[in-house]
């Protein structure tokens, strides 16, 4: 099988330049080309062909820029700046995770394979990965919570909302409410820092409090108190339940309940005496609730 004669992009705006004399014929050119890019044998006929059929194309991938000393040249190819969008893209849709390293390892096949674009005519480095995350407004960012776990859209998903929704249809909007706990790392360094040179990292303090939250109801005219799960049974910041409120309060006073455990961590014990608390406040007012929870083992 004959091997094919890849030209870089500076050799193919020669080559069209060339032609755009008028002084050669395609076969002409041929000569021309394994003279000046000292090819080992002369350049195709169909090879110029297709060269000039995507002449447009071509001049479309390049910036010349005009400096005191020459003309240089900066090879810029827009459908790789499609390639790394439309990537990054279809990961964003899968739910897959992706890094720079991922990217680029993708461009350096799709150059190859399916532009034909010759080896070393791209620059791989990070200088350039950026400039085309600049142009496409690209940005590495962190991902919260665990809403990319769920499909929304499969039938498994839409069947369990539809039970949800049959039953809740019974409940007015102020009835319907919904209860979460989350983990505060209050002793965490920040994952980031300005500095003169490279820094080794901080050891990860797992020191916590779990702070749980009955959310607003569904219309929006009722919110809970938090509450507060430590670790120590009496924390000697708060040796009295009114330091404890005044530290806690943000604007006006409001309540906060503290338990404590011994990881800090929601247990069924703490979560049945909330839960107790909040029946005898709605049976008081002659309210029946609905109370949306995760999946988690102590509810």
């Amino acid at each position: 099988m004959t091997e094919r004669t890849r030209l870089s992009l500076q050799q193919k705006i020669e080559l069209l330049d060339k032609h755009a004399t008028g002084h050669y014929n395609q076969k002409e050119l041929g000569e021309w080309a394994k003279q000046a890019f000292k090819l080992s044998k002369r350049l195709r006929q169909q090879t110029i062909s297709d060269i000039l059929k995507k002449r447009n194309e071509i001049y479309g991938n390049i910036i010349v820029k005009e400096s005191s000393k020459s003309l240089r040249l900066l090879r810029w190819y827009p459908q790789l700046d499609q390639e790394v969008t439309k990537y990054v893209a279809d990961q964003n849709a899968a739910k897959r995770p992706v890094d720079r390293n991922a990217i680029m390892t993708y461009i350096k096949y799709v150059a190859a394979v399916k532009y034909e674009i010759p080896k070393g005519e791209i620059k791989s480095s990070d200088g350039w990965l950026t400039k085309v995350f600049k142009r496409n407004k690209l940005k590495s960012r962190y991902t919260y919570g665990e809403s990319a776990s769920v499909d929304i859209t499969s039938e498994n998903t839409q069947s369990e909302i539809q039970k949800i929704q049959n039953l809740l249809k019974d409940y007015a909007m102020k009835d319907i409410l919904n209860f979460d706990e989350t983990g505060l790392y209050y002793e965490q360094s920040p994952r980031r820092t300005i500095c003169l040179e490279q820094l080794g990292g901080l050891k990860k303090s797992k020191k916590r409090l779990t702070v749980g939250l009955l959310f607003c109801n569904a219309d929006g005219t009722y919110k809970s108190h938090p509450i507060v799960i430590g670790q120590s049974k009496h924390p000697k910041c708060f040796d009295t339940r009114a330091r404890l409120l005044a530290k806690t309060a943000v604007g006006n006073s409001h309540h906060v309940e503290y338990y404590h455990s011994p990881n800090a961590w929601m247990t069924t014990e703490i979560f049945t005496m909330y839960i107790r608390k909040l029946d005898v406040a709605f049976r008081i007012q002659d309210r029946h609730v609905a109370l949306l929870l995760d999946n988690a083992s102590v509810h």
